[in-house]
């Protein structure tokens, strides 16, 4: 049996939702790591502390704002700069899911981005990478997900990858995006992707949610969620409960349907039952209204 080391621990872990996909959260004291390579592509963001990594390109030191990556079989070594620690979070993507990744980037590329550098200076990429990476341990929203991830990857490819990856432009894809519309409208109350609503439009996901954001001004996530949420405001004030409003609207539980409504109303769904059953008409039954 292992010994515990009180002064460095990690998780790691898999996801059923995204298949060769793994993620590492660590808080090192001290920890160093002996010369190695991985199979996967890994991308590391230092959220505290610092953490030193020496590859063939030479010695960097991680901190806040800055991500680590290496390309598959790319030797390198490294760990916690040890006056300070290192707290970090990690992807570790295999050659499947990179091939999926980059199909859901663009139809038209071949395959994943080679990176010549390893210490990427970002403080605003590194922020989407480490929200990103959260999402996948909060959340259970597959769009949400797959969104956050599509946007820090793609950015990250786009900035910094090698060929340059470059987005498709941006057009009028008014029609294929009313059809993935209709399709949020008619399955909102299920667990919808964004696979599934980009092969609706017939674009690559990517694509699907940067023109999608220009066209609504919205993502497809916040779109669908504004959608679920105008749902559970009806059953609301039609005397559902709030367990099952969240149910059937498509939040995952009681929780979730709160944390959204309260981030887009500013009030609890209880307080909104409350006003509406206290301006309702002596008599009548409440119906759903806007929300201060």
């Amino acid at each position: 049996m292992a010994k515990h080391d009180p002064n460095n621990h990690s998780n790691y872990w898999t996801d059923q939702d995204v298949e060769g996909i793994s993620f590492l959260k660590a808080h090192f004291r001290n920890l160093q790591y002996a010369p190695h390579v991985h199979e996967e592509f890994v991308i590391a963001m230092t959220f505290d502390g610092a953490g030193k990594s020496v590859t063939r390109h030479g010695r960097d030191i991680s901190t806040p704002g800055q991500i680590l990556v290496y390309n598959p079989h790319e030797p390198h070594e490294g760990g916690a700069v040890e006056d300070v620690g290192w707290h970090y979070r990690a992807f570790y993507i295999d050659g499947n899911a990179l091939e999926r990744l980059s199909l859901a980037l663009s139809h038209d590329r071949t395959g994943p981005c080679y990176f010549s550098r390893n210490c990427i200076d970002d403080p605003a990429l590194a922020g989407a990478m480490l929200r990103a990476h959260t999402v996948f341990e909060t959340s259970r929203d597959p769009v949400e997900r797959q969104a956050c991830l599509l946007d820090a990857v793609g950015a990250l490819y786009g900035r910094y990858g090698e060929p340059r990856f470059k987005p498709d432009r941006l057009g009028r894809e008014t029609g294929p995006l009313k059809a993935a519309v209709e399709h949020m409208r008619a399955n909102y109350a299920q667990a919808v992707t964004m696979a599934e609503l980009a092969a609706v439009a017939r674009l690559s996901e990517f694509h699907f949610m940067r023109v999608f954001r220009k066209h609504y001004g919205l993502s497809p996530y916040t779109y669908l969620t504004q959608i679920r949420l105008e749902h559970a405001r009806r059953m609301l004030a039609d005397g559902s409960n709030g367990a099952s409003a969240a149910a059937n609207a498509g939040f995952f539980d009681q929780s979730h349907l709160v944390r959204h409504f309260k981030r887009v109303y500013g009030i609890t769904p209880n307080q909104f039952v409350n006003a509406v059953k206290h301006t309702a008409p002596h008599g009548a039954r409440p119906t759903s209204g806007k929300a201060a």
